[in-house]
């Protein structure tokens, strides 16, 4: 809503009339207020007024709470000596709030020109809002200021002049409305004058002397100075109107509010711990200066607040001191949108600062934590180094950004903790890798155990780049039972995953599945590897096929003999191979041959009427060592020397 171009102003006229008292007036006043003006329009005790002097004076009256603005003029026609002629403004705390400039004032105050004229104060005035008075004596300003709000009394040389009244209606204009109507002056020595009470003037020789002795001047009082004595609305000016209108003490804290204007100023782009600490200190009630509590957290409406807040940085820091919500500051859910409305960078530089408060327990800090959990995206989440407690609050709200967060930046508890509450096998699986990379503890044996299949499949993986720590793989030998058959997908794909997988259950030999279910998981491979790895899976398939017998593998036996064949011909088998067949394959005393062994398994498999062509068939035999697979002598009479058989390269 705008308001008006004028304002309305009532008015009272009080002089001699067999007696001091009202003469008019545009406005019934109630009997108190009457009676406070007709002593206070008097002329004051103490006071030396000549004819060509007058004086103004100013002061809340008692009941209707409005600012009585008086001028008074020595009334030497009238037949009592003293009598005086005293014209009051009757001010409402709207008009204090709404009039921008109130020394245009003084151009309404006039003396009475007789008796005729006492009539035209029974009318209202009309004053320009935005009107200005013509600028005052800075000199005056600021000796009014540093006395006023330090409570000392004015010092001057001589009664004082329509400059000092200038001056003093400049200070009166820079008030917010509740300093306005608690200002109390006048403009004469007088000895009703009490410090404590308002402005306060001493008529003294070497005045000026006194004045300027007082001290060094005050960055506090020059910024005033400028403010007060300034045409246009500074931003001094917009700061203790909307900052002072709260405090608990006006005119004392006025001296603390400029300071801290002038502090703010020099931080544009946040308001620092040390800044915000100092408005505690200087209004530590709750309620004192509440609007400017309220502006550093950002807890009003930016189009309201002119300051900035707290930086992010210091945010949580000043709250793991401050109890705003116990202190009914702000409520809670005020203090979650403070948080919820900081921009990435910032939430990131919370959250750095929370991991340097060194108790960080607080009703204020939860809220806020809790706040900036909610808040973070997942890019952020993702991609910034968060500190760690943050961190864990995050994954621990947000479970889903467990399945694509680096898990190297969580500890191995921390991991154990937040498998907990992950809702889903990818999220599950990505913890475990970090459990899996530190050695085993019996809290991250007893979680890698509750997913058993998914931790296989991880260990594989680690196994393959070595980074599965050491002593895991004797867990995994215990859970055979629960990670065979169905886990056995996790091996496929490569040789390589099968081997490591073999060799974290430990090649698993009674309890495993049939040789053609491990064939049939692990899936076919190219005739030509030759590494290894896949050494290593064709004497695990070897010796699961002589477990379930030649006649039920012939298929299988047939795939893997010419390549198993090969690599331990060319001394290609790896160690786990190698010890494999050993301990499997028929035994020809102190020697290690591999062919005479296989040689051995068929000719056995072909006495117990198992069809082995298709096997012999893959492997070239000579005509002697077919013979010794397919003929009815004993060994021992058999002519060719075994040493030379499955040696055709």
């Amino acid at each position: 809503m705008s308001l008006p171009d004028k304002l309305e102003v009532d008015q009272a006229l009080f002089g001699y009339s067999e007696g001091h008292r009202q003469l008019a007036s545009s406005v019934s006043l109630p009997s108190k207020d009457v009676y406070e003006l007709s002593m206070r329009s008097d002329l004051s005790p103490g006071a030396s007024l000549s004819e060509t002097k007058s004086y103004i004076s100013g002061f809340s009256l008692p009941d209707s709470r409005s600012y009585a603005l008086i001028k008074t003029w020595p009334a030497p026609e009238m037949p009592r000596p003293g009598c005086v002629w005293s014209h009051v403004l009757l001010l409402s705390r709207s008009f204090l709030t709404k009039q921008v400039n109130l020394g245009v004032l003084e151009n309404l105050l006039r003396r009475p020109e007789g008796r005729a004229d006492i009539a035209s104060y029974n009318l209202k005035l009309k004053v320009k809002r935005m009107a200005k008075s013509p600028t005052s004596s800075r000199k005056l300003v600021s000796i009014i200021i540093s006395s006023y709000y330090r409570n000392e009394p004015v010092l001057l040389n001589d009664t004082p002049d329509e400059a000092f009244e200038r001056a003093m209606f400049d200070v009166w204009s820079q008030q917010w409305p509740r300093l306005r109507s608690e200002f109390s002056f006048r403009t004469v020595q007088s000895s009703e004058s009490a410090r404590d009470k308002g402005l306060t003037i001493q008529v003294v020789s070497g005045a000026r002397e006194a004045t300027g002795g007082k001290g060094q001047k005050l960055a506090w009082v020059e910024a005033a100075v400028e403010d007060a004595t300034s045409q246009s609305i500074t931003s001094l000016r917009r700061f203790l109107w909307r900052y002072g209108k709260d405090v608990a003490a006006p005119r004392r804290s006025f001296p603390d509010l400029v300071e801290i204007h002038e502090a703010m100023s020099q931080e544009p782009n946040g308001v620092g711990l040390g800044l915000a600490e100092q408005v505690l200190t200087r209004f530590p009630k709750s309620s004192d200066a509440l609007t400017l509590k309220q502006d550093l957290l950002g807890a009003s409406p930016p189009a309201l607040a002119i300051i900035p807040r707290v930086r992010p940085s210091d945010m949580f820091k000043l709250l793991a001191k401050w109890h705003v919500v116990q202190e009914g500051i702000v409520e809670a859910d005020q203090l979650s949108r403070v948080v919820a409305n900081f921009d990435k960078d910032d939430l990131i530089a919370m959250s750095e600062a929370f991991c340097e408060i060194e108790q960080p327990e607080s009703r204020e800090l939860e809220i806020a934590t809790e706040a900036l959990v909610d808040t973070l995206e997942v890019d952020v989440v993702e991609t910034a180094k968060l500190c760690e407690p943050i961190m864990f609050k995050v994954l621990k709200r947000r479970p889903e950004l467990l399945e694509t967060f680096d898990v190297k930046l969580l500890t191995q508890p921390d991991a154990i903790d937040l498998i907990r509450v992950a809702s889903s096998p990818k999220a599950i699986s990505n913890l475990l890798r970090r459990i899996l990379s530190s050695p085993p503890s019996v809290e991250a044996s007893a979680a890698a155990s509750q997913h058993a299949t998914l931790a296989f499949g991880q260990a594989i993986d680690l196994s393959i780049r070595g980074e599965l720590a050491e002593d895991w793989a004797e867990m995994f030998k215990r859970l055979v039972d629960e990670i065979l058959p169905h886990g056995l997908a996790t091996l496929a794909g490569s040789a390589d995953r099968a081997a490591h997988g073999l060799s974290l259950l430990g090649f698993p030999i009674d309890c495993s599945p049939s040789a053609a279910t491990w064939s049939d998981g692990l899936g076919d491979t190219v005739n030509d590897d030759r590494s290894w790895a896949r050494s290593t899976v064709d004497a695990y398939l070897l010796v699961m096929c002589l477990r379930d017998g030649v006649a039920q593998t012939v298929p299988i036996l047939t795939k893997i003999l010419p390549r198993l064949r090969h690599m331990a011909v060319h001394d290609m088998l790896s160690p786990d191979a190698r010890a494999m067949l050993d301990r499997r394959l028929p035994s020809i005393g102190d020697s290690w041959d591999f062919n005479k062994r296989i040689l051995k398994v068929l000719r056995k498999a072909n006495r117990d009427t198992t069809d082995v062509n298709p096997i012999v068939s893959q492997l070239s035999l000579t005509e002697e060592e077919l013979s010794y697979v397919f003929g009815n002598k004993d060994e021992k009479d058999h002519p060719f020397p075994l040493t030379r058989l499955f040696w055709p390269w």
